[in-house]
């Protein structure tokens, strides 16, 4: 009788610890599959941020190209491709200020925005010369270079963002891989703890008489 009551006690009690490692992987898994989300929804996001600067530079590039034909041969066919690179460019920002971004990640876009529409008030400024004053004036203003240093700082920044966001989205993808063998590993664990409660249970009203 003392045998089968203090087995039972001591089966109640790794029932106990059995059930409560088993609520604690079952945490863990829950835990990291909001951890996962997180991290994919911030991989994404740094992904579209990363994939939507080059374009931005490509519409610019774009601007300064019928911006420059039309300064050197004063024929508005040329300013084509700078008003499409001009609208392409809104677009393009108008795309990135809609993304669910972070506070740094908003500072990027605010500092690339601002970058962008300089340079292009700078080629705004030298069309508006050509149509007032003629080729000379705005020649006079391309030979300051203000736009060629615009265009290099923003280059360079692009070329820097883009890089470090490559970089963001690696680290995040290892995270993701880590929280996923979490989880893996928590979900055997459980299992095995579900094992010895089911069979701690099962055993216990089946003990010596």
């Amino acid at each position: 009788m003392f045998r089968q009551l203090r087995r039972s006690i001591i089966d109640g009690s790794f029932i106990t610890v059995s059930v409560i490692c088993l609520l604690c992987n079952v945490y863990v898994v829950w835990l990291t599959g909001l951890e996962s989300d997180a991290l994919q929804k911030s991989y994404a996001t740094a992904e579209k941020l990363r994939e939507t600067t080059r374009p931005v530079l490509i519409a610019v590039l774009n601007a300064e190209t019928g911006a420059v034909g039309y300064l050197m041969s004063s024929d508005e066919l040329y300013l084509s491709p700078y008003y499409s690179g001009t609208a392409s460019v809104g677009d393009q920002l108008t795309s990135l200020r809609f993304l669910s971004l972070d506070e740094e990640q908003r500072s990027i876009v605010t500092h690339l925005a601002s970058l962008t529409n300089t340079h292009l008030e700078e080629l705004g400024t030298l069309v508006d010369l050509q149509r007032r004053l003629g080729r000379d004036a705005a020649e006079r203003r391309l030979q300051m270079g203000a736009g060629k240093i615009g265009l290099d700082t923003l280059r360079a920044y692009m070329d820097r963002v883009t890089g470090d966001l490559s970089e963001t989205m690696a680290s995040l993808q290892r995270r993701s891989h880590n929280y996923l063998d979490i989880s893996t590993y928590s979900v055997l664990f459980a299992a095995f703890w579900l094992y010895m409660v089911i069979f701690l249970t099962a055993r216990n009203p089946h003990g010596d008489k």
